[in-house]
């Protein structure tokens, strides 16, 4: 009984050491592979639905903490480059998903989990590793 105690409060304790912004990219990482198995389904409103969640956890995880040092030491603010991802990738992602355009749906998928990877390594984080993106889908 001390032992799962123990257990419970360490991991309690543990789960505080992860951070706002780590948190949420982490939902982030989640909703994209929900958003892409719904999108095969296919379930566009669902797809639709995580893709937009992926939105919002990547912008609360930025906002929680915007300015962070790049690899080289020097501060670097998010903002823009969060724009620039909502813009883009995230933009033609949604289009697609409410087009029910399969094919562009599909190939936007490793463009938006790309702009995560250029992001982390940006700040020195490239040991970040994502959800694996089903790569061989059925048609």
């Amino acid at each position: 009984m001390r032992r799962l105690l123990v257990l419970v409060c360490a991991t309690a304790w543990l789960s505080g050491c992860t951070t706002a912004t780590q948190r949420e990219m982490k939902q982030a990482d989640t909703a994209l592979i929900l958003s892409q198995e719904k999108s095969l389904l296919p379930d566009w409103a669902a797809s639709r639905a995580a893709a937009q969640a992926v939105q919002e956890h990547v912008r609360r995880g930025i906002e929680a903490r915007p300015m962070r040092p790049n690899a080289g030491g020097v501060k670097l603010d998010l903002r823009p480059f969060l724009a620039a991802f909502e813009d883009g990738p995230l933009r033609r992602l949604d289009s697609a998903l409410l087009a029910n355009d399969r094919t562009a749906v599909k190939a936007l998928y490793p463009v938006v989990q790309s702009q995560c990877n250029s992001c982390h390594a940006m700040i020195g984080k490239s040991d970040i590793k994502l959800s694996a993106l089903i790569t061989n889908p059925q048609p």
